[in-house]
């Protein structure tokens, strides 16, 4: 990570919080937690929340940038807090496993053609 020396005024209450963000045991990770449910519950359920589309996108945009901004301020929590990331092979398998032992054809709900009736 890349640091910046630099000198800024904050108020000691905003060096609290830094602190708080920056802290192994701090903030960030229940931070990132609650923004991403309010992310996830927006995008699946923004109509019956009485969101039209723009005004969805826009909120999921501002939750996003909280996301990185608050990643930034965490700086290495933040990057120690998410998993590494699978690989496409572990990622193909995992989907494998998920649908091992599903048989379409044989599901009622399973679409038929006119033509099979």
């Amino acid at each position: 990570m890349e640091t910046n020396n630099q000198t800024i005024k904050v108020t000691s209450a905003a060096h609290v919080a830094i602190k708080a963000l920056q802290h192994s045991a701090g903030t960030y990770p229940y931070y990132r937690t609650t923004l991403d449910r309010l992310f996830n519950i927006i995008l699946r359920i923004y109509d019956e929340m009485g969101m039209d589309d723009l005004e969805a996108i826009t909120t999921l945009r501002a939750l996003d940038d909280l996301r990185q901004d608050l990643a930034a301020i965490a700086g290495s929590v933040a990057l120690g807090s998410h998993a590494e990331e699978a690989t496409k092979e572990e990622i193909a398998g995992r989907v494998e496993d998920s649908f091992a032992g599903i048989d379409d054809f044989q599901d009622s709900n399973y679409p038929t053609s006119t033509e099979d009736a």
